[in-house]
């Protein structure tokens, strides 16, 4: 009975593993083929008990690679622009700008899978 259990174990995570491989690949494929989008978004931060933290509103723009202006308009307006070498962020309420280079700035967020078309950024999320 033991054995039976183990051996379903494994071939769920093998399942598992190879399903996700899937769709990071499908993914992938799918994003390789838009050079370029804008698009209006809310974003939602929730806590761990999955309670509404803060809403936000917002516009993104994207031209691939590494050319993007992400703009929250609400509740409070911040500014995210990089011309592909440099990042800015700015936060009007404080009238204060940041830059730091794209390349130290973005290495493991998410957000990176869409902006550029880099395979090591996949590589961390397979």
């Amino acid at each position: 009975m033991k054995k039976i259990a183990i051996t379903c174990a494994l071939l769920s995570s093998l399942v598992a593993s190879s399903v996700w491989a899937d769709a990071a690949s499908d993914l992938k494929s799918r994003l390789d083929k838009v050079s370029s989008f804008h698009a209006s978004f809310t974003q939602k931060v929730t806590d761990g008990s999955g309670a509404a933290v803060q809403e936000g509103r917002g516009d993104l723009w994207v031209k691939r690679p590494n050319l993007f202006n992400w703009h929250m308009t609400q509740p409070d307006e911040s500014i995210l622009v990089s011309d592909g070498k440099t990042l800015w962020f700015y936060n009007p309420f404080v009238e204060q700008a940041t830059a730091t280079w794209l390349k130290d700035a973005t290495g493991n967020t998410p957000f990176m899978l869409i902006a550029r078309n880099q395979s090591s950024d996949w590589q961390q999320y397979n």
